[in-house]
């Protein structure tokens, strides 16, 4: 009972570390939104000027929490997709929240492309469809989608960030789960997430091919 009950008191301090990360990651994007809007389109470094002590808090807090899940053996996969997540979000979704889910003008005109990839592919003359002529897969796969959900081009792009991130932590979680055990797929999603920190959050083939 006692091992239950420290085993329970491990996992809530994870769970504290994770949830104070996402707090303080919040707040500092209310902080930086309007700071960085007035600055992006003459400083090189908006994001990195407008960002203060919060949001490297909220980083080092999201990492705490996966260090402990490592350090105090924390089985729980639910648990590690959690605070891997957050990481992630903290480290990834930042650019796109601050500049309004579109971190690069690539998003929308990929999302465009798609919308009208049927013409392309039957080879009307779309403006600036060579792209998804010659790479027409994730045109196809990202049409398909707003298709069968039935959601508008810009929910798409706002929403595709958080889901592809939250797709892409899972699978690859889940693969190296596969090939070793939960505990190392831990520990090198950890390392990878931040050395991934280039990776971008736009529907276009680069994130469909990382996926």
């Amino acid at each position: 009972m006692e091992i239950r009950a420290d085993d329970r008191s491990k996992l809530l301090i994870v769970l504290i570390l994770a949830a104070l990360a996402v707090l303080l990651w919040l707040l500092s994007l209310l902080f930086a939104y309007t700071d960085f809007q007035s600055n992006r389109l003459t400083d090189p470094l908006a994001e990195l000027h407008s960002l203060s002590a919060p949001y490297y808090a909220a980083v080092a807090l999201a990492a705490l929490s996966c260090v402990g899940c490592f350090v105090w053996r924390v089985g729980n996969r639910s648990i590690h997709l959690v605070v891997l997540a957050v990481l992630a979000a903290v480290l990834w979704l930042t650019p796109y929240l601050l500049a309004g889910f579109v971190r690069l003008p690539d998003g929308p005109w990929h999302v465009g492309a798609a919308m009208n990839v049927p013409e392309v592919l039957q080879g009307a003359p779309v403006m600036f469809s060579n792209y998804a002529w010659d790479f027409p897969g994730s045109f196809v796969y990202n049409y398909g989608v707003m298709e069968v959900v039935g959601i508008e081009p810009l929910s798409y792009i706002a929403a595709f960030p958080a889901v592809s991130l939250l797709v892409f932590v899972l699978l690859c979680h889940t693969l190296v789960a596969r090939m070793f055990d939960s505990r190392v797929a831990l520990l090198a999603m950890l390392i990878a997430i931040p050395g991934l920190h280039y990776l971008q959050l736009h529907a276009s083939p680069h994130v469909i091919g990382s996926l």
